[in-house]
């Protein structure tokens, strides 16, 4: 059985972005809370830029890698892990982003709630994107 360049770095980014976002859903996020808000503003500024770093290459890698890998096999599974993609794109950059935004001014616990619970939708699109390329794989 041979595997597509394509498929591979979708497959291994896709899992690193599944490990940051689970880290960041059950660790980051939440300690977002217990952060005296003195010191908060300064915390997320280090915090977007070091998860920008991580995340950022490695989004665009899984985006690249989803785009050649479409062009190579064109079928419903893969079309199916392409549409993931976009959820996740469109949950992270129209609504994580924004809240980001928000807080790096005003911190609110509401807010950090709220990014639990879009962050979770977006955990969960990257993991069916996962089971997608599986399928692909396996078969």
């Amino acid at each position: 059985m041979s595997i597509s360049i394509a498929l591979l770095v979708n497959i291994i980014s896709n899992l690193i972005m599944i490990g940051v976002s689970l880290i960041t859903q059950f660790v980051t996020y939440p300690s977002f809370i217990d952060i005296d808000t003195s010191r908060f503003k300064a915390f997320h500024k280090k915090y977007s830029h070091t998860m920008f770093l991580i995340a950022g290459p490695t989004m665009i890698m899984e985006a690249i890698a989803s785009f050649f890998l479409l062009i190579d096999s064109f079928d419903n599974i893969t079309l199916l892990s392409f549409f993931f993609l976009i959820l996740v794109w469109i949950q992270t950059f129209f609504k994580i982003v924004p809240i980001h935004n928000k807080i790096s001014i005003n911190p609110k616990i509401n807010l950090f709630q709220r990014l639990i619970q879009l962050n979770l939708i977006r955990t969960i699109f990257w993991i069916l994107k996962f089971l997608s390329l599986l399928l692909i794989f396996l078969f």
